[in-house]
């Protein structure tokens, strides 16, 4: 569990904005910002979501309805930015984890860069041959530039997290988004894992 967290002005239940979120999608209101808030502390400490579609923040916060609707929602809300799409006063209310995962990446950076080159393993070839997945000293994940592998790190978890709250892939119906999501996400972490040196 992450011990880290986000600041919940004790007004927000009935604030003019929680109560314009919730007469355009209902009582969802009342979780969905903080769902937002939580995912962007571990994976976007910066509040920026530009990069992402409606349909990628309604399944990583676990909304069912119609994710257009709610993203048009927190705009108009004003729990969202639009241009490029970021939560709303991220940096003044929540800047303090953008300063922490600059630091962490920072730190993990010199870490990379205090590190010699690693020395082949006696198990190369048979990691490679029998197709198990290579170990992290066999692979070429020590080619990868620091800031590009904790790019892919975070990716990975970010990946595991998702797949883990979409549960097994019999859950879902062939053929349907979240069955497609599913495999997509599978063939993604697997890809990232061989890119780290990960072994499966």
């Amino acid at each position: 569990m992450s011990k880290l967290y986000v600041r919940l002005y004790t007004g927000f239940f009935t604030h003019r904005k929680t109560l314009r979120l919730k007469a355009a999608i209902g009582t969802d209101a009342f979780w969905i910002p903080q769902r937002i808030w939580a995912y962007a502390v571990e994976n976007q400490p910066d509040g920026d979501f530009s990069n992402y579609t409606a349909e990628e923040i309604a399944s990583l916060i676990g909304y069912i309805g119609d994710a257009s609707k709610m993203l048009e929602a927190l705009l108009k809300a004003g729990f969202m930015d639009e241009a490029p799409l970021r939560i709303h006063d991220w940096g003044e209310h929540n800047s303090y984890h953008k300063t922490f995962s600059d630091r962490a990446k920072k730190a993990a950076d010199a870490r990379w860069a205090k590190k010699s080159p690693s020395t082949p393993s006696p198990n190369t070839e048979k990691d490679s041959g029998e197709g198990k997945g290579a170990s992290i000293a066999t692979s070429n994940a020590s080619s990868i530039p620091p800031v590009i592998r904790v790019s892919h790190e975070k990716e990975l978890i970010r990946v595991g997290n998702e797949l883990e709250k979409m549960g097994q892939l019999s859950d879902h119906d062939k053929g349907s988004k979240k069955y497609n999501r599913h495999i997509e996400l599978t063939a993604r972490q697997i890809e990232l894992r061989k890119l780290l040196g990960v072994t499966a």
